[in-house]
């Protein structure tokens, strides 16, 4: 075997090589790494045997002069743990994927859900110590008993209704701070991997999407139909979740009023709920009807991440019936490891 068999062998294997992206290989400079040797520099016998492997070209690569280095997979992963690392504190962990304008968005929702929190949980505190206070006093019937100008003014039920509606507010403000704390996160690690695997339609994306907010992955997935039926579903199962709720509530403090002296008056006028009995059974029933209606809430919020997710894996593929045959010509080595055409072959494409 000649020279000029092994060169041509030798760039055939180069030039069926798998390609690698930019995240698997680091080349310090094109210019450093690789030499090129101008086509009217090689022998003409070299030159003739170009065309017959369909390569055209003003010059052939002939050899690196540094190898190239190579990132596992293990190290890349590495990227991911750190930015959700990072993350920890609001914003850092998208200032670590350089995606700087995520970063004051994060540490701005969190730290004013924060002080949000702080200042409802001490109107919560006002209208709680107040209430069993007043509460305490019908049993010690202590004279020296004083309140805050904001709350001697309220009746025990009018006390009552207010540090409910605090009550409720601080649970919103401390649940809507953690889950955006979470997306924080969630979306500093997302957007690493995303950048790890390199995909051009990522199902790890549109599902975080889908996951901050309904429809927005099959937004990303252009499947727009889809939103007005999740919307659809979820305002279904969200009205049934308040009016259930502020049933349960009704029915409660209906068999309160009627089974606790200085509770207040019963706020129900209807006489087959006028017996602690009939209130306790609506209530329970209100009770159960609330738990299912939050359960297909979930269980519809789950469909719209899991559909958003297979729509992104099935994003490019083809599933449409049409199948393209064509004729093209075929070129292999002989048992000289020399190229050269070698007859037709019948190509069909799924």
């Amino acid at each position: 075997m000649n020279y000029l068999q092994i060169f041509t062998l030798l760039f055939l294997f180069l030039a069926n090589l798998p390609p690698l992206t930019a995240q698997e290989i680091e080349l310090e400079s094109k210019s450093d790494s690789l030499q090129f040797i101008p086509s009217d520099t090689i022998p003409k016998t070299a030159i003739d045997s170009i065309p017959q492997i369909g390569i055209n070209a003003d010059s052939v690569v002939i050899a690196a002069k540094k190898k190239p280095t190579l990132l596992p997979d293990s190290v890349l992963k590495k990227h991911s743990k750190r930015a959700a690392l990072w993350s920890l504190i609001p914003g850092g962990g998208h200032v670590y994927n350089k995606q700087y304008w995520k970063a004051p968005v994060y540490a701005g929702l969190v730290v004013g859900g924060v002080a949000a929190t702080i200042y409802l949980k001490g109107e919560y505190n006002v209208y709680q110590n107040a209430y069993k206070g007043r509460l305490n006093n019908q049993v010690l019937q202590d004279p020296d008993y004083q309140e805050s100008e904001r709350t001697a003014g309220l009746s025990l039920v009018e006390l009552r209704d207010e540090r409910r509606t605090a009550s409720r507010n601080y649970t919103i403000g401390f649940t809507s701070t953690a889950i955006i704390y979470g997306a924080n996160i969630i979306d500093a690690f997302v957007s690493a991997e995303i950048k790890r695997k390199n995909r051009s339609h990522s199902p790890l994306r549109a599902a975080t999407r889908s996951a901050l907010l309904p429809g927005l992955g099959q937004a990303y997935n252009r499947k727009y139909w889809k939103i007005p039926i999740i919307y659809g579903g979820l305002g279904f199962t969200g009205y049934l979740i308040v009016d259930h709720f502020k049933n349960r509530q009704l029915f409660r403090d209906q068999y309160l009023a009627l089974t606790r002296e200085g509770y207040g008056d019963p706020p129900l006028t209807n006489p087959f709920y006028q017996t602690a009995d009939n209130a306790l059974n609506a209530f329970e029933s209100r009770d159960r009807l609330l738990s299912i209606s939050i359960l297909f809430t979930a269980l519809i919020y789950a469909i719209n991440i899991i559909d958003a997710t297979i729509d992104a894996h099935l994003y490019d593929f083809d599933v449409s019936d049409d199948l393209s045959l064509r004729v093209e010509p075929h070129f292999a080595p002989d048992e000289f490891g020399k190229m050269g055409f070698r007859g037709v072959r019948w190509v069909v494409d799924f």
